[in-house]
């Protein structure tokens, strides 16, 4: 090379002892030393990055002369000028290093490199080549890539791509697969991939079943291991299974059929259905439907129904309906004529001027606009009203007669009223043994067991016991009043002062003018 031409390593070469590269020449002085240090402080074995050098012989030399160095170990030459040049040789093996150049060979590696445009690496397994922007690795995998467009490797069964423009990504191995590529995506996990178009397609796909998704244009699920599919482009549908089959144009047309029926429907036209032992055919106007025990009949206004129960029908006015297993029936002919019949219960109405309601053995009703009647069967008891407001009732233990809003009675076992409003009020209780008496405004009368208070115009009297002795008063207001407050004791007055006289066991008082009292009498006299 040119650079082994330059005067300096000339010098160098002329300089350095003709025996550095003989066999057999006999070791230096300095190598003698060095040895002598081995044996001096003998070393244990280093750890370090790089591979440990041959050892020192006898023949070993170097030279230097900055920036010449020359060595001889073992079999290996070294020649360097640096930073310019590196040489370094030896059995199969070689290196050199000139200027942007490197250069290897070896038994376990080889290389080139022309810094920064090419680089070359080979090895047994594996080589490396970089042109830049291309680069491959290969060996047991491979590596690919055109950077930064493209990178694409393989290692046993896992594989990878990424394209950075197309902001690509993928990655794949025996049980697991992604690839993501701006709006393109796919999963795949053993048997089982999704893949789609974000956001729009949605797909996922396994030996068991399959989901596509196109919102709002296709659907489409797929159960493989039941056979069945169902298909949907709005508004059409379309699912099938191991038994049949469904298609339809929502919400016009359907149609569906399996091993035990068939249907179709074209709303809100027709509909039409058989099944084993089911059939019906229906239209606006007329339809038929029928099953293993009923059938039912329709036409315009027309309806009638045969099985537990029947029914004819010219709606909405005419109706009939039976239920012959329980004795049941009903007749309407709306809106005047109603009629219910059971073993239990029966009603009649003829609107407005007639109702009947009857439970047999419990009760009985009857209703016209002027009277209406009910009574019981069970037990004495019944209520009547006739217009306008007269009411009569009665029951075991009470009779009542009203007409509303003026003559109110009762007579019961345990109490009574009579009201003639709004001037005649009587109330009595036999269980607490008390009454009221009013005639109003002129008569007022309150008894409550053995007390009486009664206010009689203008009049006052008052009477009743107290600890077993009986008392009472009256008064004429405002003229006269007298009164006993116990037996042997009286009083009375005139004009609540004029005059008056009271006595009290053996005691008497006099009053006279309203302000003059005279003792008349005490157990002195």
């Amino acid at each position: 090379m040119k650079l082994a031409m330059t005067p300096l390593f000339v010098l160098a070469l002329a300089a350095f002892p003709s025996q550095l590269f003989a066999q057999d020449s006999e070791p230096s002085q300095g190598t003698q030393e060095e040895n002598s240090d081995e044996q001096l402080l003998p070393a244990s074995k280093a750890v370090s990055w790089r591979p440990s050098e041959e050892k020192k012989t006898e023949q070993d030399s170097s030279f230097t002369l900055p920036p010449v160095e020359l060595a001889k170990r073992n079999k290996t030459r070294t020649l360097s000028v640096f930073p310019f040049y590196f040489s370094k040789r030896g059995p199969g093996y070689s290196e050199l290093l000139a200027g942007p150049y490197y250069n290897r060979r070896s038994k376990d590696l080889n290389a080139d490199v022309a810094f920064p445009f090419y680089w070359s690496f080979r090895g047994k397994k594996n080589s490396t080549l970089v042109i830049p922007p291309f680069h491959y690795r290969g060996g047991t995998g491979f590596d690919v890539g055109l950077s930064p467009l493209f990178y694409h490797g393989q290692e046993k069964d896992r594989h990878y791509t990424v394209i950075p423009p197309l902001l690509s990504f993928a990655w794949r191995d025996q049980d697991d697969a992604y690839t993501f590529s701006t709006l393109f995506w796919r999963v795949r996990h053993r048997d089982d991939i999704d893949w789609g178009i974000f956001p729009l397609l949605w797909i996922n796909s396994n030996p068991l079943s399959e989901r596509i998704l196109l919102p709002p244009l296709f659907f489409r699920f797929v159960d493989r291991e039941e056979r069945d599919a169902l298909t949907v482009v709005p508004p059409f549908y379309h699912h099938v299974s191991l038994t049949g089959a469904k298609w339809g144009l929502a919400p016009l047309l359907f149609h569906s059929h399996d091993n035990k029926h068939q249907s179709l429907t074209l709303a809100p036209l027709f509909h039409y259905y058989r099944g084993k032992q089911n059939f019906r055919l229906l239209t606006p106007v007329a339809g038929y439907l029928e099953d293993k025990d009923s059938s039912s009949l329709y036409a315009l206004l027309y309806f009638r129904h045969r099985g537990r129960t029947e029914l004819d029908a010219f709606a909405p006015f005419v109706w009939s309906w039976r239920n012959p297993r329980l004795y049941e029936s009903a007749f309407v002919l709306a809106p005047f004529l109603w009629q219910f019949s059971d073993p239990s219960s029966s009603s009649f109405v003829l609107a407005p001027f007639f109702g009947r309601w009857k439970t047999r053995n419990v009760s009985s009703t009857w209703v016209t606009p002027l009277a209406a009647h009910w009574g019981s069967e069970r037990k004495d008891a019944a209520f009547t009203w006739i217009a306008p407001t007269l009411q009569f009732s009665h029951d075991p233990n009470s009779r009542t007669f009203n007409l509303h809003p003026i003559i109110y009675s009762t007579e019961a076992r345990t109490h009574r009223h009579l009201v003639v409003a709004p001037l005649y009020w009587d109330f009595e209780d036999y269980e607490e043994d008390y009454r009221t008496s009013i005639l109003f405004p002129l008569f007022w009368r309150f008894r409550n067991r053995s007390t009486v208070h009664q206010v009689a115009g203008l009049t006052y009297y008052n009477e009743g016991r107290k600890h077993g002795k009986r008392y009472y008063q009256f008064h004429l207001i405002p003229f006269f009043a007298y009164g006993s407050p116990r037996p042997g004791d009286h009083w009375w007055t005139v004009l609540y002062g004029l005059a008056g006289y009271e006595r009290q066991g053996r005691y008497a008082r006099a009053q006279a003018l309203w302000l003059m009292n005279f003792q008349t009498d005490s157990p002195e006299n």
